[in-house]
């Protein structure tokens, strides 16, 4: 019986073996609280060990019981670890024990390691579970199997959802029966540190295979990562100045999936900011800097190493206000960037080029749906004065008029159906109810859609969603006859029989965003966006429907 190993790639960057600890662990061992140890084993360049000595902690959870059970007090928790470093053929590698992997600078490994090894070393329909994360609706998610399954047993969401992490039984069995890989790779080793060599030499051979590509997992390779460290420099130039303009193209969002049954609150460090925030916010944290009058909000380069490695974002236990996880700022950005006509997107504190194919039909989407659009067709949305509450004070701020009060006006102006909110039954689904529209245009059989703002692709990727749930919906005349009785209820039997004779004939599902135009003079959104909307407007098409995006223009 093997021994149970989760398996890390360095990058090139890596010299030695104190380049793999975190801030901290560094620290343990300038401290003389942690060392280590070197061994000569054969086949490897270098092999040492940090051992991490077992230290006493009180459980979090004994004030809540020692005045009625005092007994509890004599309870406490230990915790070792330990951090084996090998160097091989060039290669550099990092295999933690116990708590060593929180002793490990993340940003110093390879992101795709373990997951590239494993679609290429797992049957073709022997995945047991997969990790996905989707940019543009802005969410993680895991989904496993009850049995065996390929790729489509998987529902992947078809909006980009990027594989971050697989598991399954693998084909040749050299790295074990089962696998399971993302940064690292979790696989059975052999009995002793000995013998190895042989695993890390299949380990970095699957790891520059394509099998995967001939397994469904095609998908995986739409991103690959970016090495050239002149190209990350500019890229991260980019990122810098839209994070300051704060314009929709990043968000934060925490790199690991998290259990929100225990998360209770976010908490920006690295600066005097004790603020506990219910989600994570770019705006929140670009906002927190502009409070404080941040230093280095002019300077790129200083800027930019304390996102990497001053200012964090840390996850707070939602009953004792621990802290759970924590990472560097710069970890939790996630968007893109346009560079000498690529795409490359940042995530979970690496770039990846976006490949071309995609990247090209993405944007012909976009302009396919933009064509012909006249942007000022609908009326300026009105912008109003309210009065918000920033730091405990009641401050007064100018913004765009509510969706639902923009809708009403431009539906009586323009002289369209006025539906927003008016939601109809899904057949089959209890206590589900789908709005077909904002606006109708029974003449040209245009059901409109209104969004407010396009900054952010999550509420973006919300908009497009709900046009191709309407485009789905228009082939059900129950779901119309339900919105027609809502109508007739208040009164409004015309609109109904327009409504329920919907269904026939050629419609279009026309987009309508209320912003503002960009620096260039030009209406645009995220690219992230731009991919929700590609994968819409497939599903719209295939419902018989055109699809349309127009941009409403908000007061000056």
């Amino acid at each position: 019986m093997g021994q149970n190993l989760t398996l890390y790639l360095c990058e090139d960057s890596v010299a030695s073996e104190s380049d793999v600890l975190s801030t901290k662990a560094k620290e343990r061992v300038d401290n003389g609280k942690a060392s280590w140890k070197a061994a000569a084993i054969e086949g490897f360049e270098k092999a040492t060990l940090l051992i991490i000595p077992s230290y006493k902690t009180d459980p979090k959870w004994v004030g809540f019981l020692n005045m009625s059970f005092p007994e509890v007090e004599s309870l406490d928790n230990m915790s070792s670890g330990s951090i084996l470093f090998l160097e091989r053929a060039g290669k550099k590698f990092v295999i933690p024990f116990g708590t060593g992997y929180f002793s490990i600078n993340e940003n110093v490994l390879v992101n795709d390691f373990g997951l590239m090894i494993t679609a290429n070393e797992v049957l073709e329909d022997s995945l047991r579970f997969m990790d996905s994360n989707n940019p543009s609706a802005g969410t993680k998610s895991r989904v496993q199997a009850d049995r065996l399954s390929g790729i489509s047993g998987f529902d992947l969401d078809s909006a980009l959802a990027f594989i971050k992490k697989l598991g399954g039984v693998a084909e040749t069995g050299s790295l074990g029966k089962t696998l399971s890989g993302s940064t690292g790779l979790r696989f059975t080793g052999p009995e002793d540190v000995s013998l190895l060599g042989p695993f890390l030499q299949t380990a970095v051979t699957q790891y520059s295979a394509d099998t995967y590509k001939s397994r469904g997992l095609e998908i995986i390779g739409a991103m690959k990562p970016v090495v050239e460290r002149g190209l990350i420099d500019v890229l991260d130039m980019k990122l810098l100045s839209h994070v300051k303009a704060n314009d929709g193209e990043f968000v934060l969002t925490s790199p690991a999936i998290l259990d929100w049954d225990v998360v209770g609150t976010f908490r920006f460090g690295g600066w005097r900011d004790r603020t506990d925030y219910p989600d994570l916010s770019l705006t929140d944290c670009v906002m927190a800097l502009e409070d404080i009058e941040y230093e280095h909000w002019g300077s790129e380069t200083a800027f930019l190493s304390d996102l990497k490695s001053v200012h964090t974002v840390s996850v707070n236990n939602a009953d004792s206000g621990e802290q759970i996880r924590k990472w560097n700022l710069y970890r939790c950005l996630q968007g893109s960037v346009e560079h000498s006509g690529n795409r490359y997107t940042l995530s979970e504190g690496k770039w990846f080029f976006v490949a071309d194919n995609f990247r090209i039909a993405v944007i012909n989407t976009f302009e396919a749906c933009r064509a012909n659009v006249n942007d000022a067709e609908f009326p300026l949305a009105k912008l109003v004065t309210k009065t918000i509450v920033k730091n405990n004070k009641n401050v007064e701020s100018v913004g765009v008029e509510s969706e639902g009060e923009y809708n009403e006006s431009a539906a009586a102006a323009l002289g369209l159906m006025y539906l927003d909110k008016e939601t109809g039954a899904v057949a089959g689904v209890a206590n589900q109810r789908n709005e077909l529209c904002d606006m109708l245009s029974l003449d040209s059989k245009r059901l409109v859609h209104v969004k407010k703002g396009s900054r952010a692709s999550g509420s973006l990727h919300h908009l497009f969603r709900q046009g191709a749930t309407a485009a789905r919906m228009l082939r059900d005349p129950n779901f119309l006859s339900s919105i027609g009785a809502k109508l007739r209820n208040s009164g409004r039997n015309e609109d109904a029989i327009g409504v329920e004779s919907l269904g026939k004939g050629e419609h279009t599902i026309e987009f309508r965003i209320i912003d503002r135009p960009r620096e260039n003079g030009d209406f645009d959104i995220p690219f992230f966006a731009k991919v929700a909307l590609h994968y819409a407007a497939k599903e719209i098409a295939a419902c018989g429907c055109n699809v349309t995006l127009g941009f409403i223009n908000q007061g000056l």
